[in-house]
């Protein structure tokens, strides 16, 4: 235990055994007084001679005690100087007060056992809903791991299902389109040789035309009663006609193509 006003590290020599302490020192209350100190100096070496609200070190005693009791007197846990057990004491040339004054020196905040058994319930009982927030945080964590999993993996089957219907519907109609291709080149070949066709029988049919007029043309040469308009003649005619039908007709069907 260290004493008041003094550091961790300070160190206290014992008493020689050889050595007998024949007097004690005067009474404090015999003492003179103490010089103020500025605000800037070192604290008094006096502990127990300070006042409770001059604690620097210890700034939030004093709230502390009269948050807890306001009606209870701040001196009355100062230790009196007049009482014998607050006597200084001689060791080895160091005035250093004694253990039981030091002890009760350090009671500033007037804390009950029942006050730290309150804050101690109240702080097990905060870290029980902290434990139960945490577990019930883990638990929801997992569910909505879980949950979001077989969501995923739902939504994953159903883009599966749904792209490889479109595959069969984009391979189905891929066929189709090359079935209708095929088709249309098919009667685009087909029309190309009725054309050649159709372009060789106008030919021969134009040879037809200049023969059919070339005998009307000699037939006009006859006089007297071979001028007559029978049946070959009709038949001519005929066949002219048809073949001028024939070569409109081609005309229209090259414009058209």
């Amino acid at each position: 235990m260290e004493f008041m006003g003094h550091s961790q590290t300070s160190c206290y020599l014992t008493a020689s055994r050889r050595q007998q302490i024949t007097n004690k020192l005067p009474v404090l209350a015999s003492l003179p007084p103490l010089k103020p100190t500025l605000p800037d100096t070192c604290p008094t070496p006096y502990p127990h001679r300070r006042s409770l609200t001059t604690l620097a070190y210890r700034p939030a005693n004093y709230y502390s005690a009269a948050k807890i009791s306001p009606a209870y007197p701040l001196t009355h846990s100062q230790v009196d100087s007049r009482a014998a057990d607050t006597q200084l004491s001689e060791i080895c040339g160091l005035r250093v007060p004694s253990v039981y004054s030091a002890a009760r020196n350090a009671l500033y905040t007037r804390y009950t056992p029942k006050n730290w058994s309150d804050s101690n319930q109240r702080l097990l009982q905060a870290n029980d809903r902290a434990q139960k927030d945490s577990e019930c945080l883990a638990h929801d964590s997992i569910r909505l791991e879980k949950e979001l999993d077989d969501r995923t993996k739902m939504n994953q089957d159903d883009s599966t299902r749904r792209l490889g219907d479109k595959i069969c519907d984009i391979t189905f109609w891929a066929s189709e389109l090359d079935d209708e291709i095929g088709k249309m080149l098919q009667e685009n070949n087909d029309l190309l040789r009725a054309r050649r066709i159709a372009e060789k029988l106008l030919a021969e049919s134009e040879n037809q035309l200049h023969v059919s007029q070339e005998c009307l043309y000699n037939r006009e040469k006859r006089q007297g009663l071979d001028l007559v308009h029978d049946e070959v003649e009709k038949q001519l005619i005929e066949v002219i006609f048809v073949v001028v039908l024939s070569f409109k007709g081609s005309a229209l069907f090259r414009s058209a193509v």
